[in-house]
């Protein structure tokens, strides 16, 4: 660990031999404890200060005043806590338009209305010195689309500009705040003398123990835990501390010392260092970090749960405006522009797709709802991964400006009753966003590349084989040769195990690899031998499905993505085609 200064003084290395003073974990959290890590980070962390983006224009927000246990209406620049937790199943929200005036009034939000959760960090809150938190069932009218969908888009601002994230360990929001007062059900650790020294079994880390957590399948907190500057971390053992200068617990006696505890992957939610550039770094590398930036976030994300899972896009969105530093020219569906061709690799265990939507804000202050694309990993609502970003990719296609939502609905696949809803279509029903007008595109993508027909076969061994979502098949070429194996949906081969399917050929991979007996390079009677190299050069395709809109406009679907090698692509038959992908 490098020295740092802090008051004139220096942090030392420790080493690794040096004992950890461990503290004994009092049955109930020691609130102090609390407040002196806060105030530590207040007078000591720079790096953690709330940095004032707001331009004075933001939307207004709903806090619970603490002290007077009711809502009331205040903006971003409030100091206020924010509760990162789990409803769990079956549970409706707090707050209805019906009910919304009584919270309002002096005393409301009393303990005996409240589930549990929200009154234990209440309670933790007003012990801690402060007076508003946000709390997203109190805080949404949750019978109210429109307010709904003015606060999903801010999600990521809440969080961001929250003095301090509360994040609990629970299964449901009727379960007590763990280590608080309430939950006193657990015993203390076992002590143990010896030679006159106490020793204490260590708990452990704070990943471990989240990695298994209900929490962390839950598709809002990723968010959640990226974007909070500073985090109290209630788990079912001990509360830890995570900032972005330091880290600490209950059960080590660590703060405030010569020692400096940074965030690892062990002891914090979420340790990614931040992506590093300089000015010698090549267009190359940094396209390269940046996709690898990008990867992270949408592998972490992918396939988590959601109570509404039309609600999975904004809770990514947030995620996306964290990095939108590293793709100047903003995302189509949350895809970026700077490594299209990198951002459509992407693959899935499960081959339903379950057509999710994404709502609007129309700037006449209507509503509108639009299908998530096919190319989406997000349609998919399950996990996700990304090829490899260590090879430099070539794009295959011809990209035109995309046809977004508005300019050109011929090509949206929705009822009868959303064009009758919305009559004029020649105006544009979804325009970019005004709030991130130049980050966010909502439409299809528009291109032009070869595409070739090519046979698909299920592999013989399978074919008695029912349940699997995705099946191995092998693609032929015309003379029956095995060129590759691609994962497909098994209702591909609903009447027959062999058909033929279209693909069409995105970008290109550059590589090689050594052959021969000797793949590293050696000394041998003075002279160097260096390994013989061939090409392993991979061409990206898209194995796709034509469809037609309700309008009677034609447009092509992913199904899946594949890849070859250059001698099987030189013996396919090409042809150039106008793709426009829904």
């Amino acid at each position: 660990m490098e020295k740092q200064s802090v008051n004139g003084g220096q942090f030392r290395v420790r080493e690794s031999k040096e004992p950890i003073f461990a503290r004994q974990i009092p049955r109930s959290v020691d609130v102090g404890l609390l407040k002196s890590w806060m105030t530590f980070c207040d007078q000591e962390h720079d790096v953690c200060e709330r940095k004032n983006s707001l331009t004075g224009d933001e939307p207004c927000i709903r806090l619970i005043d603490v002290t007077e246990k009711r809502l009331v209406t205040a903006s971003l620049h409030e100091n206020y806590v924010a509760l990162s937790y789990v409803w769990g199943n079956g549970l409706t929200g707090l707050v209805t338009k019906a009910t919304e005036p009584k919270f309002r009034r002096k005393g409301g939000l009393s303990k005996d209305v409240v589930p549990s959760i929200v009154s234990d960090t209440m309670e933790l809150v007003a012990e801690l010195g402060l007076r508003y938190i946000w709390i997203d069932t109190a805080c949404i009218i949750q019978d109210d689309d429109a307010d709904k969908q003015r606060q999903l888009p801010i999600m990521d601002l809440i969080y961001s500009h929250a003095g301090l994230v509360i994040v609990a360990d629970v299964i449901n929001a009727n379960s007590r705040l763990p280590r608080w007062k309430s939950d006193l059900d657990r015993g203390k650790p076992p002590l143990e003398r010896i030679c006159n020294i106490l020793y204490t079994t260590g708990q452990r880390d704070l990943r471990s123990v989240m990695d298994q957590s209900l929490w962390n399948t839950r598709g809002w907190t990723l968010q959640e835990s990226l974007l909070g500057r500073r985090k109290l971390v209630f788990t079912q053992t001990q509360v830890h501390w995570e900032c972005c200068e330091e880290v600490w617990c209950e059960d080590k006696n660590l703060e405030f010392s010569m020692y400096r505890t940074l965030p690892t992957d062990e002891d914090s939610l979420v340790s990614r260092p931040k992506m590093h550039t300089s000015g010698n770094m090549s267009t190359q590398e940094f396209k390269l970090r940046a996709m690898a930036e990008y990867n992270y976030r949408a592998v972490a994300f992918a396939g988590r749960s959601f109570t509404n899972r039309n609600d999975a896009f904004w809770a990514f969105v947030g995620i996306l405006r964290s990095i939108k530093h590293l793709f100047p020219k903003g995302y189509i569906w949350g895809l970026p522009y700077d490594n299209l061709d990198a951002a459509l690799l992407w693959s899935t265990r499960d081959a339903v797709d379950h057509h999710y939507d994404h709502t609007i804000r129309h700037e006449d202050g209507i509503f509108r709802t639009c299908p998530i694309p096919s190319w989406c990993w997000i349609s998919k609502g399950c996990q996700v991964k990304y090829k490899s970003c260590g090879d430099p990719l070539e794009s295959l296609v011809t990209w035109h400006e995309p046809l977004r939502y508005g300019e050109e609905y011929r090509w949206m696949k929705c009822p009868e009753s959303f064009v009758s809803q919305s009559p004029y279509f020649t105006a544009e029903i979804f325009p970019r966003e005004k709030s991130s007008s130049k980050l966010f595109d909502y439409g299809l993508l528009h291109f032009t590349a070869q595409a070739t027909k090519l046979k698909v076969s299920l592999a013989k061994n399978l074919i008695q084989i029912t349940g699997w979502a995705l099946v191995p098949a092998h693609i032929r070429l015309d003379s029956g040769r095995s060129v590759s194996v691609i994962m497909v949906p098994n209702d591909l081969f609903a009447s027959e195990p062999e058909i033929v399917c279209e693909f069409i050929f995105l970008s290109k991979y550059h590589g090689a690899e050594a052959t021969g007996p000797g793949k590293e390079s050696h000394s041998q009677d003075n002279v160097l031998h260096t390994p013989k190299w061939r090409d392993k050069s991979r061409w990206n395709m898209m194995l796709i499905k034509w469809c037609t809109s309700s309008m009677g406009a034609s447009y092509a679907e992913r199904v899946a993505i594949g890849e070859v090698y250059e001698w099987a692509w030189e013996q396919m038959g090409k042809d150039s085609k106008n793709i426009i992908l829904g």
